[in-house]
């Protein structure tokens, strides 16, 4: 995920941190920062070391300290981008656990299930979280949604046609 932002305290600032190892990169006003700790950076600016505090993850929020005081550089995710996603993994189980439901349309459920669900409402979240406007959040979470739909029956379909033949 990368957020860029233009603050008066600390200026130019882009935030880039990686969803599944957890790496961040910080540039503030074109130099790239420097880990020294977990969530301490800095760069030297001619003699002087400026240091550089982070705060928050992906989900959280992120919140950068400098000499000039807090900063937010990425907002906490929304409780509705939270819930559309776990809705993904509870459809999932739900419908994959009911016997009526999957003689509808075999769903796979399970563990299978709520480990393809699970990625893809891991996927969603992402995908929100990169967008602005509310219905364009909910456009990234419905095509993931119908992804993980096919992607649980095509499974469903396949483990349905081994136990019949």
């Amino acid at each position: 995920m990368k957020a860029v932002i233009n603050n008066s305290k600390l200026g130019n600032i882009t935030y880039e941190e990686s969803f599944w190892t957890g790496s961040k990169s910080i540039i503030v006003n074109g130099k790239l920062l420097r880990k020294k700790d977990k969530d301490v950076y800095y760069v030297v600016d001619g003699e002087n070391t400026i240091t550089y505090y982070l705060e928050g993850n992906f989900f959280k929020g992120v919140t950068i300290k400098g000499p000039e005081g807090w900063v937010q550089v990425v907002p906490a995710a929304n409780w509705y981008e939270l819930l559309l996603a776990i809705s993904i993994f509870v459809f999932t189980l739900v419908w994959g656990n009911s016997k009526d439901l999957v003689s509808i349309i075999p769903i796979v459920g399970g563990a299978i299930g709520g480990a393809i669900s699970g990625c893809f409402a891991m996927c969603s979240i992402i995908e929100m979280r990169k967008r602005y406007k509310v219905l364009t959040k909910v456009g990234a979470w419905f095509v993931c949604f119908l992804l993980n739909v096919v992607a649980c029956a095509g499974v469903g379909f396949i483990i349905a046609s081994l136990s019949i033949g």
